[in-house]
Formats: structure tokens, C-alpha cells, sequence
């Protein structure tokens, strides 16, 4: 930002990584002081520019530049669309007259990551203390709408769901009998079995880490984009148990809620029905269920 008064030049720049602005200010060609101010202190106190600006006899420069380059809490709150919520681990999408801020888990008790992005996409100063950054949060989230799919998930849930067609589903009514099946199918087998009035679908550990990794998404973020799939309750849907036959190493698994699944992506219903008891279609394959033998 350039702000120029008789021969009085204000030069303001942001750097983004630094986190502050480098203030020049110029009488005529001559360059008179540079100061740096964090980006929080803008509209503080501590605002070295301010306090220069001022006690040169700057006074009204200084207020058109701090008014003519910036948005004030209220004016910010007036300019929401809209808020999406997905959750404390997943953050929220607030709309701001279009542009849309993640607010992620950090952002709830820190204004840091919204004032660059603020300034990055409007080009202009969000001036917001601590406490009225939470009030901001606070409003956005009482008027957001909760939403249960977080749409910056969607390649790996898309992968896991494509993955599991390519392969074989069998259909069991009981765990007890799976670690003998489990242990000698191949990689690309899945089972079903009925738990708790819910269809369970065990994905082994070693197909989700391959997902994982494809997609380069640590185990926490892949956990938080699954979770909405996974079998309740919370503390069972991760830590599926080790199944271990002869002497084989324990093998793990994922619980998935394959009605769960299933709503998320309705092609999935050819391969899964609850009606279905003696075939269960998956990809061209047909796999005939042994109802236990």
C-alpha cells in the first residue's frame, strides 16, 4: 500500500512469513525511517508506526491509512455468508463474501493464520484483539450449519471405497469364525458380519496404510476424514482387535459401518444388501457366502 499526502509518501508492505509490515515513510525523495509492526499490534498501542506517525505531526496521515486499509471486527462479522462446522478436529469454512477461511483447530484460540489470510485475499487489515477474536469464533460458530463429511477428505474416503470394490466382500453372521478365513485369504478380501444391529466391514490394517501413504496423509488426519464411517462406539472403531491363527502374527483391521458407506456412495449397494444371504456382488466378481461353513 502506497499513501501519499503533499510530499509525504507511506509505503506499508506485508510479509506474510515474517509476520509484520515494513513501514517506510518518505519526504520527498528522501527516505526518512523504515519500522516494522507485528501483525497483531496494528491496531494497538504498540504500533511503532502510530506512535511515529503521531509524534511527527502526522496524526490525520496516519488515521486515513488506518482507515482507508482497515476492516474492524464488526464489518468483518457483517460480511459472513456463511459457516460450515465440521467438527473441533476438522475445523470450520467460513464464507467471507465468498472467500472461504479454514479455521482449523489452532484458529479457535488464535487470530494469527486469519489475519494473513485476510490479508493475502482482501488486501486489507483485519484489526482484531485476542478477545474479540473469540467472540468472532463464537459468532460463526452459533450460526454455522454442521456438517458431518469434510469436503477436504473426500480423496481418501473415495480411494479406500474404490479400493474395497476391486476386491472380494464375504458376507459372515458371526466374528467368532473369521480368524481361520481371515489368516488365509489374500490381500484383496474383505468380511462382513453383523454387529449390533449394525453390517461391520473389516478392512485390514495393511490396506489403509497403503491409502494412507498414497495419498500422503499422516494416521490422525486419515482417522479424522474416516471417522464418519467407522462402527460405534469411538473407542472400539480404531483398535479393531488382533485375530491370530496358529502361528501366524495377529492381524489388524478397521470397523467400518458399511450402511455408512454405503450412504456416502449408493454404488455401493450393488455389492452390499441387507437382504442379500447367498451373494454378495463386488466389482464383476461374485462371491458365494457360506453362511458360516
Amino acid at each position: 500500500m502506497l499513501v501519499k499526502e503533499g510530499n509525504i509518501t507511506v509505503s506499508v508492505l506485508h510479509f506474510g512469513k515474517e509476520d509484520h509490515f515494513r513501514c517506510t515513510i518518505y519526504v520527498g525523495d528522501e527516505k526518512k525511517t523504515e519500522l516494522h509492526v507485528k501483525l497483531g499490534d496494528w491496531d494497538s498501542d504498540h504500533n511503532d508506526l502510530r506512535s511515529y506517525m503521531i509524534n511527527a505531526h502526522m496524526a490525520d496521515l496516519w488515521k486515513r491509512i488506518n482507515d482507508m486499509n482497515t476492516d474492524h471486527v464488526d464489518s468483518i462479522l457483517a460480511h459472513v455468508r456463511s459457516v460450515k462446522d465440521y467438527g473441533v478436529k476438522s475445523g470450520a469454512d467460513i464464507d467471507i463474501d465468498g472467500d472461504i477461511f479454514r479455521l482449523d483447530k489452532d484458529g479457535y484460540i488464535s487470530s494469527k493464520a486469519f489475519q494473513i489470510w485476510y490479508i493475502g485475499v482482501k488486501h486489507r487489515i483485519p484489526a482484531i484483539t485476542d478477545p474479540q477474536w473469540k467472540e468472532f469464533v463464537a459468532a460463526c460458530l452459533d450460526i454455522a450449519d454442521r456438517e458431518v463429511h469434510d469436503p477436504l477428505g473426500p480423496d481418501i474416503v473415495d480411494t479406500l471405497i474404490d479400493t474395497i470394490k476391486m476386491g472380494e466382500i464375504h458376507d459372515r453372521r458371526d466374528c467368532d469364525i473369521l480368524a481361520n478365513e481371515v489368516m488365509s485369504h489374500g490381500n484383496a478380501y474383505y468380511f462382513v458380519y453383523l454387529r449390533n444391529e449394525d453390517h461391520c466391514l473389516l478392512v485390514p490394517k495393511h490396506i489403509t496404510e497403503s491409502i494412507r501413504k498414497q495419498q500422503n496423509i499422516g494416521v490422525k488426519k486419515a482417522r479424522q476424514y474416516w471417522q464418519p464411517f467407522l462402527l460405534d462406539p469411538p473407542e472400539d472403531n480404531i483398535r479393531v482387535g488382533k485375530m491370530k491363527y496358529e502361528d501366524r502374527p495377529a492381524k489388524r483391521f478397521w470397523r467400518f459401518s458399511m450402511e455408512k458407506l454405503v450412504d456416502y456412495d449408493r454404488t455401493l449397494s450393488v455389492i452390499f444388501s441387507e437382504d442379500s444371504e447367498h451373494i454378495i456382488e463386488c466389482g464383476l466378481k461374485h462371491v458365494e457366502v457360506l453362511n458360516g461353513k
